[in-house]
């Protein structure tokens, strides 16, 4: 009983999850080819480890799956760090 009832937790969870993705996502402004400016830092000193950019996809990914993902201009693909 307990199994089911976290199975059906995770599910609901992964959706409001999702849906608060969206809304973060909405509110961002992205350029003309659907990218923005995105900072890997240092969470304890706050120093710069690198600049890349990041469209919708990558955002996401970065924000469900807890690893920085960023988006390849000159490939055209995600790449995560």
């Amino acid at each position: 009983m307990v199994s089911i009832f976290r199975c059906s937790w995770f599910a609901w969870s992964s959706e409001s999850l999702m849906a608060r993705v969206d809304n973060l996502l909405n509110g961002i402004k992205w350029d003309d080819k659907g990218l923005a400016v995105a900072i890997a830092q240092n969470v304890v000193t706050g120093v710069v480890l690198m600049q890349g950019f990041a469209n919708r996809e990558a955002l996401s990914t970065t924000i469900t799956s807890i690893k920085s993902t960023f988006f390849s201009r000159s490939r055209s693909t995600l790449w995560t760090n």
